[in-house]
Protein backbone atom coordinates (compact mmCIF):
# COMPACT_ATOMS: atom_id res chain seq x y z
CA UNK A 1 0.00 0.00 0.00
CA UNK A 2 2.04 3.45 -1.10
CA UNK A 3 1.67 6.53 1.46
CA UNK A 4 -1.04 8.24 -0.54
CA UNK A 5 -3.31 4.85 -0.37
CA UNK A 6 -2.03 5.01 3.40
CA UNK A 7 -3.22 8.42 4.12
CA UNK A 8 -7.12 8.54 2.47
CA UNK A 9 -7.61 5.57 4.72
CA UNK A 10 -6.55 7.52 7.50
CA UNK A 11 -8.94 10.76 6.39
CA UNK A 12 -11.95 8.05 5.86
CA UNK A 13 -11.65 6.21 8.88
CA UNK A 14 -10.31 8.35 10.61
CA UNK A 15 -11.30 7.22 14.40
CA UNK A 16 -9.26 3.60 13.55
CA UNK A 17 -5.79 5.15 13.04
CA UNK A 18 -3.93 6.80 15.26
CA UNK A 19 -0.95 9.28 13.96
CA UNK A 20 2.77 8.61 15.13
CA UNK A 21 4.46 11.75 17.23
CA UNK A 22 5.05 14.45 15.55
CA UNK A 23 2.49 13.75 12.00
CA UNK A 24 1.04 16.85 12.63
CA UNK A 25 4.05 19.05 12.77
CA UNK A 26 4.90 18.03 9.30
CA UNK A 27 2.91 20.03 6.96
CA UNK A 28 3.62 17.33 4.49
CA UNK A 29 0.92 15.18 6.42
CA UNK A 30 -1.40 18.24 7.13
CA UNK A 31 -1.12 18.76 3.03
CA UNK A 32 -2.13 15.35 2.20
CA UNK A 33 -5.07 14.59 4.13
CA UNK A 34 -6.87 18.16 3.20
CA UNK A 35 -6.36 17.86 -0.61
CA UNK A 36 -8.60 14.24 0.58
CA UNK A 37 -10.85 16.34 1.86
CA UNK A 38 -11.34 18.99 -1.07
CA UNK A 39 -11.19 15.62 -2.92
CA UNK A 40 -13.99 14.33 -1.32
CA UNK A 41 -16.20 17.29 -0.48
CA UNK A 42 -15.81 18.76 -4.26
CA UNK A 43 -14.34 22.41 -3.34
CA UNK A 44 -11.56 24.10 -0.47
CA UNK A 45 -13.22 23.56 2.91
CA UNK A 46 -14.24 25.71 5.84
CA UNK A 47 -13.18 24.85 9.07
CA UNK A 48 -16.49 23.02 10.39
CA UNK A 49 -16.19 20.62 6.94
CA UNK A 50 -11.98 20.12 8.09
CA UNK A 51 -13.76 18.85 11.55
CA UNK A 52 -16.30 16.75 10.65
CA UNK A 53 -14.22 14.91 8.19
CA UNK A 54 -10.93 14.98 10.57
CA UNK A 55 -10.95 17.23 13.75
CA UNK A 56 -7.28 16.23 14.37
CA UNK A 57 -6.44 17.78 11.28
CA UNK A 58 -8.43 21.44 11.83
CA UNK A 59 -6.67 21.40 15.37
CA UNK A 60 -3.38 20.79 13.59
CA UNK A 61 -3.69 23.62 10.79
CA UNK A 62 -4.66 26.01 13.57
CA UNK A 63 -1.81 24.77 16.27
CA UNK A 64 0.75 24.31 13.96
CA UNK A 65 0.32 25.71 10.42
CA UNK A 66 -0.86 29.10 10.80
CA UNK A 67 -4.72 28.61 10.75
CA UNK A 68 -6.79 27.55 7.64
CA UNK A 69 -6.99 31.43 5.88
CA UNK A 70 -2.88 31.09 5.77
CA UNK A 71 -2.64 27.79 4.06
CA UNK A 72 -5.52 28.70 1.71
CA UNK A 73 -3.69 31.92 0.16
CA UNK A 74 0.03 30.30 0.77
CA UNK A 75 -0.88 27.01 -0.43
CA UNK A 76 -3.46 27.05 -3.02
CA UNK A 77 -3.38 30.79 -4.18
CA UNK A 78 -6.65 31.19 -3.32
CA UNK A 79 -8.61 34.27 -1.90
CA UNK A 80 -11.48 33.63 0.86
CA UNK A 81 -14.84 35.58 -0.12
CA UNK A 82 -16.02 37.12 3.17
CA UNK A 83 -19.81 38.12 3.03
CA UNK A 84 -20.61 41.68 3.29
CA UNK A 85 -20.91 42.43 6.89
CA UNK A 86 -19.63 39.26 8.29
CA UNK A 87 -17.55 40.33 10.60
CA UNK A 88 -20.20 42.42 12.38
CA UNK A 89 -22.16 39.59 13.04
CA UNK A 90 -21.63 38.21 16.70
CA UNK A 91 -22.89 35.14 16.12
CA UNK A 92 -20.49 34.23 13.41
CA UNK A 93 -17.43 36.06 15.52
CA UNK A 94 -17.62 33.63 18.49
CA UNK A 95 -18.28 30.69 16.19
CA UNK A 96 -14.64 31.75 14.50
CA UNK A 97 -13.03 32.34 18.45
CA UNK A 98 -14.75 29.17 19.86
CA UNK A 99 -12.50 27.28 16.71
CA UNK A 100 -9.27 28.96 18.05
CA UNK A 101 -10.02 28.87 21.49
CA UNK A 102 -11.12 24.72 21.16
CA UNK A 103 -7.94 24.05 19.27
CA UNK A 104 -5.13 26.01 21.18
CA UNK A 105 -6.79 25.42 24.69
CA UNK A 106 -7.13 28.77 25.46
CA UNK A 107 -8.20 32.02 24.44
CA UNK A 108 -5.51 33.67 22.23
CA UNK A 109 -3.28 37.07 22.72
CA UNK A 110 -3.89 39.62 20.40
CA UNK A 111 -0.98 39.06 18.74
CA UNK A 112 -1.67 35.07 18.68
CA UNK A 113 -5.53 35.78 17.02
CA UNK A 114 -4.01 38.59 14.88
CA UNK A 115 -1.10 35.34 13.12
CA UNK A 116 -3.87 33.22 12.88
CA UNK A 117 -6.63 35.18 11.66
CA UNK A 118 -6.00 38.52 11.02
CA UNK A 119 -9.48 39.63 9.91
CA UNK A 120 -10.81 37.88 13.13
CA UNK A 121 -8.32 40.12 14.52
CA UNK A 122 -9.16 43.33 13.51
CA UNK A 123 -13.38 42.79 13.28
CA UNK A 124 -12.98 42.06 17.40
CA UNK A 125 -11.59 45.62 17.65
CA UNK A 126 -13.70 47.49 14.91
CA UNK A 127 -17.13 45.74 15.63
CA UNK A 128 -16.90 44.06 18.99
CA UNK A 129 -15.23 45.74 21.74
CA UNK A 130 -12.03 44.68 21.85
CA UNK A 131 -10.23 41.83 23.24
CA UNK A 132 -11.34 42.42 27.00
CA UNK A 133 -14.63 43.39 26.22
CA UNK A 134 -15.35 39.71 24.35
CA UNK A 135 -13.39 37.84 26.85
CA UNK A 136 -15.84 39.42 29.55
CA UNK A 137 -19.11 39.26 27.39
CA UNK A 138 -18.38 35.88 26.29
CA UNK A 139 -17.16 34.50 29.56
CA UNK A 140 -13.25 33.38 28.22
CA UNK A 141 -11.39 33.54 31.45
CA UNK A 142 -9.22 37.05 31.44
CA UNK A 143 -5.84 37.18 30.05
CA UNK A 144 -3.57 37.26 33.72
CA UNK A 145 -0.51 39.00 33.68
CA UNK A 146 2.37 39.04 36.31
CA UNK A 147 2.29 41.24 39.33
CA UNK A 148 4.18 44.17 37.99
CA UNK A 149 3.60 43.29 34.55
CA UNK A 150 1.89 46.72 34.04
CA UNK A 151 5.47 48.85 35.53
CA UNK A 152 7.42 47.47 32.63
CA UNK A 153 7.30 50.01 29.74
CA UNK A 154 8.24 47.44 27.56
CA UNK A 155 4.89 45.62 28.31
CA UNK A 156 3.07 48.86 27.77
CA UNK A 157 5.03 49.29 24.70
CA UNK A 158 4.27 45.61 23.47
CA UNK A 159 0.33 46.25 23.93
CA UNK A 160 0.05 49.53 22.91
CA UNK A 161 2.07 48.50 19.53
CA UNK A 162 -0.43 45.44 18.85
CA UNK A 163 -3.26 47.80 19.56
CA UNK A 164 -1.97 50.57 16.88
CA UNK A 165 -1.00 48.20 14.30
CA UNK A 166 -4.73 46.39 14.70
CA UNK A 167 -6.66 49.88 14.38
CA UNK A 168 -4.58 51.86 12.22
CA UNK A 169 -3.75 54.81 14.51
CA UNK A 170 -2.61 56.05 18.11
CA UNK A 171 -6.37 55.13 20.55
CA UNK A 172 -8.26 57.61 22.49
CA UNK A 173 -8.55 57.39 25.58
CA UNK A 174 -11.89 55.75 25.89
CA UNK A 175 -10.72 53.41 22.75
CA UNK A 176 -7.93 51.96 24.78
CA UNK A 177 -9.92 51.85 27.85
CA UNK A 178 -12.53 49.69 26.12
CA UNK A 179 -10.15 47.64 24.13
CA UNK A 180 -7.93 46.92 26.90
CA UNK A 181 -8.96 48.31 30.33
CA UNK A 182 -5.59 46.99 31.97
CA UNK A 183 -3.19 48.52 29.44
CA UNK A 184 -5.33 51.92 30.02
CA UNK A 185 -4.80 51.75 33.81
CA UNK A 186 -1.49 50.63 33.42
CA UNK A 187 -0.56 53.64 31.47
CA UNK A 188 -2.05 56.18 34.18
CA UNK A 189 -0.76 54.41 37.61
CA UNK A 190 2.84 53.58 36.24
CA UNK A 191 3.51 55.74 33.22
CA UNK A 192 2.21 59.53 33.56
CA UNK A 193 -0.93 58.86 31.71
CA UNK A 194 -1.74 59.44 27.77
CA UNK A 195 -0.37 62.67 26.91
CA UNK A 196 3.43 61.04 28.08
CA UNK A 197 2.65 57.96 25.84
CA UNK A 198 1.65 60.43 22.87
CA UNK A 199 4.96 62.02 23.30
CA UNK A 200 6.73 59.03 23.62
CA UNK A 201 5.77 57.77 20.10
CA UNK A 202 5.85 61.24 19.26
CA UNK A 203 2.13 61.43 18.14
CA UNK A 204 0.88 65.21 18.36
CA UNK A 205 -2.57 65.81 20.74
CA UNK A 206 -5.54 64.60 19.31
CA UNK A 207 -6.72 68.35 17.74
CA UNK A 208 -10.51 68.73 16.06
CA UNK A 209 -12.40 71.48 13.84
CA UNK A 210 -14.33 74.01 15.14
CA UNK A 211 -17.65 73.15 16.71
CA UNK A 212 -16.38 69.22 16.67
CA UNK A 213 -17.67 69.28 20.19
CA UNK A 214 -20.77 71.12 19.22
CA UNK A 215 -22.00 68.38 17.55
CA UNK A 216 -23.91 65.55 19.09
CA UNK A 217 -22.86 62.75 16.87
CA UNK A 218 -19.19 63.51 18.10
CA UNK A 219 -19.71 63.49 21.62
CA UNK A 220 -22.09 60.26 21.62
CA UNK A 221 -19.37 58.74 19.83
CA UNK A 222 -16.80 59.32 22.28
CA UNK A 223 -19.34 58.71 25.13
CA UNK A 224 -21.01 55.34 24.21
CA UNK A 225 -18.04 53.12 24.76
CA UNK A 226 -18.05 54.83 28.63
CA UNK A 227 -21.69 54.34 29.63
CA UNK A 228 -21.38 50.90 28.00
CA UNK A 229 -17.78 49.98 29.89
CA UNK A 230 -19.20 51.96 33.10
CA UNK A 231 -23.31 50.18 32.69
CA UNK A 232 -24.35 53.83 33.71
CA UNK A 233 -23.33 57.33 33.20
CA UNK A 234 -20.37 58.55 34.29
CA UNK A 235 -19.89 61.45 37.46
CA UNK A 236 -18.09 63.83 36.27
CA UNK A 237 -15.01 63.09 37.99
CA UNK A 238 -14.78 59.76 36.42
CA UNK A 239 -15.18 61.69 32.98
CA UNK A 240 -12.79 64.35 33.48
CA UNK A 241 -10.27 61.55 34.46
CA UNK A 242 -11.22 59.43 31.22
CA UNK A 243 -11.11 62.30 28.62
CA UNK A 244 -11.40 65.61 29.82
CA UNK A 245 -12.47 67.52 26.53
CA UNK A 246 -15.23 64.93 26.41
CA UNK A 247 -16.43 65.76 30.18
CA UNK A 248 -16.49 69.71 28.77
CA UNK A 249 -18.09 69.36 25.91
CA UNK A 250 -20.46 67.14 28.11
CA UNK A 251 -20.79 70.19 30.77
CA UNK A 252 -21.67 73.15 27.92
CA UNK A 253 -24.23 70.90 26.59
CA UNK A 254 -25.57 70.36 30.18
CA UNK A 255 -25.17 67.20 32.04
CA UNK A 256 -28.61 66.82 32.54
CA UNK A 257 -29.35 67.49 28.80
CA UNK A 258 -26.86 64.99 27.87
CA UNK A 259 -28.38 62.13 30.88
CA UNK A 260 -31.58 62.52 29.48
CA UNK A 261 -30.39 61.57 25.93
CA UNK A 262 -28.82 58.43 27.22
CA UNK A 263 -32.52 57.35 29.22
CA UNK A 264 -31.01 59.01 32.95
CA UNK A 265 -32.60 60.48 35.50
CA UNK A 266 -31.37 64.57 35.79
CA UNK A 267 -29.32 64.91 38.96
CA UNK A 268 -30.67 67.27 41.77
CA UNK A 269 -28.86 69.39 44.07
CA UNK A 270 -30.17 69.18 47.24
CA UNK A 271 -32.01 72.17 48.77
CA UNK A 272 -29.45 75.35 50.12
CA UNK A 273 -26.70 73.35 47.58
CA UNK A 274 -25.84 76.80 45.80
CA UNK A 275 -26.09 78.96 49.39
CA UNK A 276 -23.40 77.52 50.16
CA UNK A 277 -20.30 79.41 48.88
CA UNK A 278 -18.00 76.76 49.52
CA UNK A 279 -19.88 74.50 47.10
CA UNK A 280 -20.37 77.54 44.38
CA UNK A 281 -15.94 77.48 44.55
CA UNK A 282 -15.93 73.96 43.52
CA UNK A 283 -18.35 74.23 40.98
CA UNK A 284 -16.07 77.22 39.66
CA UNK A 285 -12.87 76.10 39.97
CA UNK A 286 -14.61 72.90 38.06
CA UNK A 287 -15.50 75.28 34.89
CA UNK A 288 -12.29 76.79 34.92
CA UNK A 289 -10.40 73.59 34.98
CA UNK A 290 -12.91 72.70 32.17
CA UNK A 291 -12.60 76.06 29.92
CA UNK A 292 -9.22 77.18 31.16
CA UNK A 293 -10.42 80.57 32.39
CA UNK A 294 -13.03 81.98 34.44
CA UNK A 295 -15.91 81.15 32.83
CA UNK A 296 -18.30 83.25 30.66
CA UNK A 297 -22.10 82.73 31.01
CA UNK A 298 -22.87 81.10 28.18
CA UNK A 299 -19.46 78.77 28.56
CA UNK A 300 -21.31 77.50 32.00
CA UNK A 301 -23.41 74.28 31.11
CA UNK A 302 -25.63 73.93 34.41
CA UNK A 303 -28.97 76.08 34.49
CA UNK A 304 -28.75 75.70 37.91
CA UNK A 305 -25.40 76.87 38.98
CA UNK A 306 -26.10 80.06 37.28
CA UNK A 307 -29.71 80.60 38.43
CA UNK A 308 -27.91 80.14 42.31
CA UNK A 309 -25.12 82.73 41.44
CA UNK A 310 -27.91 85.00 40.41
CA UNK A 311 -30.04 84.69 43.09
CA UNK A 312 -27.45 84.17 45.66
CA UNK A 313 -24.38 86.48 44.38
CA UNK A 314 -25.75 89.04 42.13
CA UNK A 315 -23.99 87.31 38.79
CA UNK A 316 -20.87 85.96 37.91
CA UNK A 317 -19.01 89.61 38.37
CA UNK A 318 -19.48 89.73 41.68
CA UNK A 319 -19.16 86.21 42.07
CA UNK A 320 -15.32 86.57 40.65
CA UNK A 321 -14.93 89.57 42.94
CA UNK A 322 -16.50 87.52 46.16
CA UNK A 323 -13.86 84.71 45.31
CA UNK A 324 -10.83 86.13 44.30
CA UNK A 325 -10.58 84.65 40.93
Amino acid sequence: MSIDDIVRSIVENPASHKRPDGYWKDFDNCKKELDIVIEKIGHFPQTKDIQQECSSLAGALVKYHGGLDKIKREHYSLKTPTPKGIWQDSAYMREQLDIIVKEKGYFPTQAELKAINGKLCAAVSRYHGGMTVVRKKYGYDLLERPKKYWKDYGNIRKELDEMIADIGHFPSAPELRVANLGLALGIKRYHGGMRKIRKLYGVDELKHPDGYWSDMDNVRARLDPIVKELGRFPSREELRETDKPLASAVGRMGVNKVRAMYGFEPLIRPCGFYEDIENVRKEILYWIDAVGHFPKQDEIGDPGLLGGIQVYYGGLRKLRRTLGL
